[in-house]
């Protein structure tokens, strides 16, 4: 619709939302309105009808035309925000991916959504119910929030919930995986991080190592942890195989306990880490003990970050590049998304393996 019929079909909106044209009274005609928009009737007769498909008012022949009478001012609000061209975005001031210099999933979100004629504020975290509401008062005209939290961000969703439920327009976030099955009542697109653990121990027995290990530190993020190693468990034990496990505080703790593993195997083993960067530790002290990945056992992580690309990983990752693709999508056309109002969007994206360097010969014994 070009400019001037979006700016007729708005301010009429807002007239309606505000009450300055209430349900059941009648508006003023089109030829009037033509005069006071200094436009032509055929601008003013194409809002109106836009008006009348979103059901905000009926024309009544020889009477003139209507705001409906049982109209609900939520409804007009909604539709208000949803012709909006303002997005807020609060992103999480230890979000991992900025914390680390790769904001990715922000700057693709950000670069696509711009495109499609939209205007990104960036705000701080709430962080209690008093900034909450000078928030919401500020951006009520606002299309949609889209916060990129970490675990104190999701907790403040969940815990003012309610609060942010009364904001016209749509909430999305990008849900990292840090809550099992999310009831939050908003759309999300995320990562399954239960099925990387799945991935990986399959890639491990498929590819017929007999020896497998699964380290992981007691810092990290319990519940990605849990789940990596719930996935991992579920394949062995459908297998009916055994995973030797190592906790540790740090990943020097780690060292010689996985050394002494590798050598004890009769072939070479794959040893799974939680994360990149424990796999890392863990590989370049074996590569000082003359211990090769890809000839005395197999480092399988999760993640594919940045840093550790170069070494000799097989590594489950997420199609990240996607997170920002799929949330901007959903915010300038969410009814392409979703069949209805009552039905939130819940992405999850699948992981894939990634295969670098060599992988064991697993024949011949291993010394």
């Amino acid at each position: 619709m070009p400019d001037i019929q979006e700016k007729i079909y708005n301010t009429l909106l807002q007239r309606i939302e505000s009450g300055v044209y209430s349900p059941g009274s009648k508006m003023a005609t089109e030829r009037n309105l033509a005069v006071e928009f200094a436009t032509t009737l055929w601008c003013i007769h194409t809002a109106m009808n836009r008006l009348e498909d979103c059901g905000f008012i009926e024309r009544r022949r020889y009477f003139g035309t209507f705001v409906v009478k049982n109209l609900q001012r939520v409804k007009v609000q909604k539709q208000r925000n949803r012709n909006s061209k303002t997005v807020v975005c609060i992103v999480a001031r230890n979000f991992y991916y900025v914390k680390f210099g790769h904001a990715d999933v922000i700057g693709d979100f950000e670069r696509i959504i711009t495109t499609m004629g939209y205007t990104v504020i960036y705000e701080d975290m709430l962080e209690n119910d008093l900034s909450l509401k000078h928030f919401l008062a500020k951006y009520t005209e606002a299309k949609a929030i889209v916060f990129f939290p970490e675990l104190l961000e999701m907790g403040f969703l969940h815990s003012f919930c309610l609060q942010l439920s009364q904001f016209a327009g749509e909430i999305y976030y990008y849900n990292r995986g840090l809550v099992a099955n999310d009831v939050l009542p908003f759309n999300s697109a995320g990562i399954d991080i239960l099925h990387g653990g799945r991935m990986a121990a399959d890639w491990v027995i498929k590819n017929g190592f007999e020896h497998t290990a699964f380290m992981a530190l007691n810092s990290f993020n319990s519940y990605w942890l849990e789940q990596r190693i719930a996935g991992v468990k579920c394949i062995f034990q459908d297998s009916v195989r055994q995973i030797r496990m190592f906790w540790e505080k740090n990943p020097e703790s780690l060292f010689v306990p996985v050394e002494e593993f590798i050598k004890q195997c009769s072939k070479p083993p794959a040893i799974m880490a939680a994360h990149d960067e424990l796999a890392a530790a863990v590989y370049e002290y074996l590569e000082s003990k003359k211990i090769i990945a890809g000839r005395d056992y197999i480092m399988v992580s999760f993640d594919n970050h940045p840093y550790y690309r170069h070494l000799n990983l097989i590594n489950v990752a997420w199609p990240l590049d996607r997170v920002g693709e799929i949330l901007a999508s959903a915010v300038a056309q969410p009814e392409m998304i979703r069949p209805h109002e009552l039905c939130t969007i819940k992405i999850q994206l699948k992981p894939c393996i990634i295969e670098r360097g060599t992988i064991p010969d697993l024949t011949n014994e291993h010394h």
